[in-house]
């Protein structure tokens, strides 16, 4: 099974010498931490009135500026672990926004809110979004704020226990933004943060800086298993960057490996025009990871010299077998409404990104995927100028 705490996979990492030997990141999915790492876990559930759950930190706006949101368009996404028993109509939930107050919790009062309701709101364990209903907030790139549920009301055995994330080592006590807010009769400090997401009344989406921003737990990963001779025999992620950078090396997660499993990575230029292979090299089937246990193994490229690929460019990210042996690449297919899915692809460090294929090395890359974020990774190691 595919280890979704590996970084290197799930997101964008740049470490750059600009103002220094400073930490510069950009903001693309999630930052590069240098003391850990992010990894699922446990959601923090609330399951008595007064109960909270949340995330508190600096608000990434993805198109940078100030945005509003409101009952007049915006809507919260969160994902719910478990919903128990949620059946009572006197149990009451309230999602929203809160600033952050002089203790470092949220200030007790919802700027922007959506109250559920069992009956009128359902709940999943997956992706859900939520509407707001009541109130106004203008929310500032960089601005701290607390995306949070608080169980306002109880009754019966309604319970919730959204989606969480936590840094590893678990540990590591001392984090600063962002980190999770807990309530369970006092304000809290607490490791696992609750993964939501803006988006906002003009239509573009904001998360909290550092944290995942949905949960990658639409189900089991769906496999693709192909060779030289499958039709097709080759994927592609395409989309574009938004800032110039050095590209450094491409990643997949792979499984079906065995001896003579050998495979291409390949840059292309114009993947959706006229495919221009730009660079890439062979990976040879490793023995080291044939004899572990099955599962999706991190299969780097590292490029000779790093790419200066161009923002707004499109770009291609192949995976080719060179044999007739059959690989298997992985994608998470995001099945539910069309909102939850555009919220997924624009949380994605490429723009425009989909998981396209062909055949034979002939035309475009032009069948895709449209509900796939594939388990696949790019590593950015300086920022052009």
């Amino acid at each position: 099974m595919w280890n979704k705490t590996v970084p290197l996979v799930l997101a964008l990492l740049l470490v750059l010498p600009i103002k220094g030997q400073e930490l510069v990141n950009l903001n693309i999915v999630q930052d590069y931490w240098l003391t850990g790492f992010l990894a699922n876990a446990g959601g923090n559930g609330v399951d008595a009135a007064g109960e909270i759950s949340g995330t508190i930190g600096a608000m990434f706006n993805k198109s940078g500026g100030t945005h509003t949101c409101s009952s007049a368009g915006c809507a919260v996404y969160v994902d719910i672990q478990t919903a128990t028993a949620w059946a009572n109509v006197g149990t009451s939930v309230r999602i929203g926004l809160q600033d952050v107050g002089a203790d470092g919790f949220g200030d007790g009062t919802f700027d922007v809110f959506a109250d559920l309701v069992p009956g009128t709101e359902t709940l999943t364990a997956a992706t859900n979004r939520y509407a707001m209903e009541s109130g106004s907030k203008s929310v500032a790139n960089n601005q701290l704020v607390s995306l949070q549920l608080t169980m306002t009301a109880r009754a019966g055995a309604d319970a919730i226990t959204p989606d969480g994330q936590q840094f590893v080592p678990s540990t590591y006590t001392n984090t600063g933004f962002p980190y999770g807010f807990r309530n369970a009769g006092a304000n809290a400090k607490n490791l696992i943060m609750t993964k939501m997401m803006i988006e906002y009344d003009d239509g573009t989406y904001g998360w909290i800086n550092g944290n995942y921003v949905l949960s990658y737990n639409q189900g089991a990963n769906t496999g693709v298993t192909f060779g030289s001779g499958s039709t097709p025999d080759e994927y592609a992620v395409a989309g574009s960057f938004k800032k110039d950078c050095a590209l450094s090396s491409i990643t997949w997660a792979v499984d079906d490996q065995v001896s003579g499993d050998d495979y291409e990575l390949l840059l292309y230029d114009s993947p959706l025009g006229t495919p221009a292979v730009h660079t890439g090299g062979t990976i040879t089937a490793n023995p080291v990871l044939t004899n572990l246990a099955s599962g999706f193994n991190a299969q780097t490229y590292n490029f000779a010299t790093p790419i200066i690929v161009s923002a707004g460019v499109q770009y291609g990210f192949a995976i080719r077998p060179t044999t007739v042996n059959t690989i298997t690449i992985a994608y998470e297919n995001i099945t539910n409404s069309a909102s939850i899915i555009a919220a997924y692809k624009a949380a994605q460090f490429l723009d425009g990104m989909g998981l396209y294929s062909r055949t034979n090395q002939t035309g475009a890359f032009g069948t895709i995927i449209g509900t796939a974020v594939p388990l696949f990774g790019l590593q950015c190691t300086q920022l052009v100028q």
